[in-house]
């Protein structure tokens, strides 16, 4: 028996019924022919002829599509109605409207009747997507799973499989990123426990494994998938939990393999803490706790990362690591900032001053300067040039700055600096590069400065250093006036900023909008 061919007027027909509740031999024949545009590349020719021995009576295939134009109207056609179609023969309400979590088409009467033929369908969408290349097209078939995750939820094996194809797509190209994030994000909504851990550790893995490297070039998609990862792990604050204390463990055992190797793996255990994956491993945890700091979310955390945090830094103490320990050291300045604790960073962030390389200027000019958020390392011939010890100097006095900041209303400021404003006029009087001193000069004064703002306030609101409360007790109210504010006020609202901003800063442009769950 001959393969029909699909035409624009049954197209037509079909639509027309489908729009009215339809019957039920008419929503089958258009997932049939669906199936058939989704399988082009299996049949023998241009006709549409499939592949089937000559003894089969049964083709695999319903439909032969000959068309370019029904093609692309079919598609269409499926793409931006068929959830509808779906919904129009369940004798679901207001669908056009509803959010899809929301929509329950196993409530139906008629389900038991279309749930295989829902199931084919969504099984060839997925399908379809996994061997796509055109970004448009994985695009478009990406929206249209979303919209179709009513129907994928009764069927757990299909969702695995969006979920392997949606990750497969956040970890490619940048076109398609944020519509991928989408589709594990709502998979992560609709489907029962424990699904939602899969996603979590998909997403993250997925992040790890496209963070081998970093620069210019790719800081800003690298950005955009560790917030991706902090949005996802605040939908289940307690399976959050569980997954983070694996995921530092685990940082924290190579750590400590690095620490107690033996001389002849001291070398593989040094580059993996010292790597591109371990950075931004660390990086990452502490963007999600500083999102979540809460001692009821993720607060309970903030020990462990900072122990493992403060280790590799210790640990890394060579001069050519500088830029990763502090890129390691800022992280932590924002936890302590929004997790409200103190962390001891000063004398880590100090230690560059004690180098006597800065002492005087250097002979050897360099050429590039070096990009200290976006290097681990720096060459032994790098670390004698001008410009780089300009560089690194001006890292230090802005972190510097972000740390004390973080401190700036705290009733214990003047006596937290003590230590600081000593090593710093030290090196003051005895660096002779009139820049290095006067920078560090600048900074001194600012503290001290702050200091004596700091030491006004608290004795007009009876506080000492030993009083109990929040590092930010003497800060002003949301609308006080700027003469209430302490020198470092900016610092301090800087300190809290993440790198790269939160996901609502990162979509923007992008036509994106990311509604609660």
């Amino acid at each position: 028996e001959d393969v029909p061919v699909l035409t624009l007027k049954l197209l037509t027909q079909w639509t027309a019924g489908l729009s009215k509740g339809g019957a039920f031999a008419t929503l089958r024949d258009l997932v049939r022919a669906f199936e058939s545009a989704c399988h082009l590349d299996d049949v023998d020719d241009l006709r549409g002829k499939p592949k089937v021995a000559k003894e089969d009576t049964n083709p695999r295939f319903k439909f032969r599509i000959v068309s370019g134009l029904v093609f692309e109207r079919l598609m269409r056609l499926c793409v931006t109605k068929m959830h509808l179609f779906f919904g129009a023969y369940l004798e679901m309400q207001d669908l056009a409207n509803a959010a899809p979590r929301k929509i329950n088409p196993q409530g139906s009467v008629r389900w038991k009747r279309v749930a295989n033929v829902a199931k084919a369908y969504v099984k060839t969408v997925v399908s379809f997507i996994e061997t796509l290349t055109d970004p448009a097209m994985v695009h478009l078939l990406l929206r249209h799973a979303e919209r179709m995750m009513p129907y994928i939820r009764p069927f757990p094996k299909i969702a695995r499989k969006l979920l392997k194809v949606a990750l497969r797509v956040f970890g490619g190209g940048e076109e398609n990123r944020v519509q991928a994030f989408l589709v594990v994000r709502r998979l992560a909504l609709e489907m029962p426990f424990p699904f939602i851990e899969g996603c979590f550790k998909g997403l993250y893995l997925t992040y790890v494994r496209h963070c081998k490297f970093s620069n210019p070039n790719v800081a800003a998609g690298q950005a955009f998938m560790a917030q991706c990862v902090v949005e996802l792990f605040g939908l289940d604050l307690k399976v959050a939990y569980e997954h983070a204390f694996v995921y530092i463990r685990q940082l924290a055992i190579q750590l400590r393999a690095a620490l107690t190797s033996a001389q002849n793996k001291s070398a593989e255990t040094h580059q993996v803490i010292s790597s591109w994956q371990f950075v931004n491993s660390l990086k990452l945890w502490a963007r999600v706790i500083c999102a979540y700091p809460a001692e009821q979310q993720l607060g309970a955390l903030v020990y462990p990362l900072v122990q493992v945090t403060l280790g590799t830094v210790q640990h890394l103490n060579a001069p050519k690591y500088y830029p990763l320990r502090l890129q390691l050291c800022n992280a932590l300045i924002r936890v302590g900032r929004l997790a409200d604790v103190h962390i001891p960073l000063a004398p880590h962030l100090l230690e560059l001053l004690t180098k006597r390389d800065l002492y005087k200027t250097s002979a050897k000019a360099g050429t590039t300067p070096v990009d200290m958020p976006h290097t681990v390392k720096v060459s032994s011939v790098v670390l004698d040039t001008r410009v780089y010890q300009e560089g690194a100097l001006d890292e230090t006095v802005r972190a510097l700055l972000l740390f004390f900041g973080a401190h700036c209303y705290s009733p214990a400021f003047p006596e937290l600096i003590v230590p600081a404003v000593m090593q710093l006029k030290l090196f003051s009087k005895a660096t002779q590069v009139a820049r290095f001193r006067r920078q560090i000069k600048d900074l001194t004064e600012r503290l001290e400065r702050n200091a004596a703002f700091i030491a006004r306030a608290r004795a007009t609101a009876g506080l000492t250093p030993q009083t109990d409360g929040p590092a930010s007790a003497l800060a002003p109210s949301g609308g006080a006036a700027k003469t209430s504010q302490a020198p470092l006020h900016n610092a301090w609202e800087q300190s809290a900023v993440m790198v790269g901003g939160d996901l609502k800063d990162l979509l923007e442009g992008r036509n994106i909008k990311v509604t609660p769950g």
